[in-house]
């Protein structure tokens, strides 16, 4: 039986750094949605602290670790890569 997600459920963003941010904090990455051209909504389920470190983001006041964050961006730009051939091969 598949359960279906409200939309208020769901954070989604086209902000890559943000994501990349959400992934290093330990929120997973739901799907990817396309939107026009060649670009993609990061989707990721609503959990207890997402909006806390969504503010810490845009307040600057997060900590993180470089090279850790710098593997993140790297994987989830791959990801999206992957994904955005198979949107357009569809």
């Amino acid at each position: 039986m598949s359960t279906r997600l409200s939309e208020n459920e769901l954070f989604k963003t086209s902000e890559l750094a943000l994501a990349a941010t959400l992934l290093y904090f330990g929120f997973a990455l739901d799907h990817l949605e396309p939107l026009e051209g060649q670009r993609l909504l990061l989707v990721f389920k609503r959990a207890e602290r997402i909006d806390d470190i969504i503010q810490g983001f845009w307040a600057d006041t997060l900590s993180a670790s470089p090279k850790r964050y710098f593997y993140i961006l790297k994987e989830l730009k791959s990801r999206i890569f992957a994904e955005r051939r198979r949107f357009v091969e569809e």
